[in-house]
Protein backbone atom coordinates (compact mmCIF):
# COMPACT_ATOMS: atom_id res chain seq x y z
CA UNK A 1 0.00 0.00 0.00
CA UNK A 2 1.28 3.47 -0.95
CA UNK A 3 1.76 5.85 1.92
CA UNK A 4 0.55 9.42 1.81
CA UNK A 5 4.16 10.60 1.58
CA UNK A 6 4.88 8.37 -1.41
CA UNK A 7 1.66 9.52 -3.08
CA UNK A 8 2.63 13.15 -2.49
CA UNK A 9 6.14 12.55 -3.86
CA UNK A 10 4.69 10.86 -6.94
CA UNK A 11 2.29 13.77 -7.47
CA UNK A 12 5.18 16.25 -7.05
CA UNK A 13 7.24 14.43 -9.70
CA UNK A 14 4.23 14.39 -11.99
CA UNK A 15 3.78 18.14 -11.53
CA UNK A 16 7.48 18.75 -12.18
CA UNK A 17 7.27 16.74 -15.37
CA UNK A 18 4.21 18.72 -16.47
CA UNK A 19 6.03 21.99 -15.75
CA UNK A 20 8.99 20.89 -17.88
CA UNK A 21 6.59 20.06 -20.72
CA UNK A 22 4.84 23.41 -20.39
CA UNK A 23 8.20 25.17 -20.33
CA UNK A 24 9.19 23.48 -23.58
CA UNK A 25 5.88 24.45 -25.17
CA UNK A 26 6.31 28.04 -23.99
CA UNK A 27 9.82 28.20 -25.45
CA UNK A 28 8.58 26.82 -28.77
CA UNK A 29 5.72 29.33 -28.85
CA UNK A 30 8.02 32.26 -28.04
CA UNK A 31 10.47 31.16 -30.73
CA UNK A 32 7.67 30.96 -33.28
CA UNK A 33 6.45 34.45 -32.35
CA UNK A 34 9.99 35.82 -32.55
CA UNK A 35 10.51 34.28 -35.99
CA UNK A 36 7.19 35.70 -37.19
CA UNK A 37 8.10 39.16 -35.86
CA UNK A 38 11.46 39.00 -37.65
CA UNK A 39 9.73 38.07 -40.93
CA UNK A 40 7.27 40.95 -40.54
CA UNK A 41 10.08 43.37 -39.73
CA UNK A 42 12.02 42.25 -42.80
CA UNK A 43 8.93 42.61 -45.00
CA UNK A 44 8.35 46.13 -43.66
CA UNK A 45 11.98 47.11 -44.23
CA UNK A 46 11.86 45.80 -47.79
CA UNK A 47 8.64 47.73 -48.40
CA UNK A 48 10.22 50.91 -47.02
CA UNK A 49 13.28 50.49 -49.25
CA UNK A 50 11.05 49.97 -52.29
CA UNK A 51 8.90 52.97 -51.40
CA UNK A 52 11.99 55.08 -50.77
CA UNK A 53 13.46 54.12 -54.15
CA UNK A 54 10.17 54.84 -55.91
CA UNK A 55 9.83 58.21 -54.21
CA UNK A 56 13.45 59.07 -54.96
CA UNK A 57 12.96 58.24 -58.64
CA UNK A 58 9.77 60.30 -58.72
CA UNK A 59 11.49 63.22 -56.98
CA UNK A 60 14.38 63.10 -59.43
CA UNK A 61 12.03 63.18 -62.40
CA UNK A 62 10.41 66.29 -60.97
CA UNK A 63 13.56 68.15 -59.95
CA UNK A 64 16.15 67.28 -62.60
CA UNK A 65 15.43 69.00 -65.89
CA UNK A 66 15.96 66.95 -69.00
CA UNK A 67 17.97 68.76 -71.67
CA UNK A 68 17.38 67.80 -75.25
CA UNK A 69 20.12 68.42 -77.79
CA UNK A 70 18.71 69.65 -81.10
Amino acid sequence: MISKLEAAEYKLEELKSNMVGLGREAIAAMSAVEAQQQRLTLQRLIALVIINGTLTEHFLTLRVPVFHVY
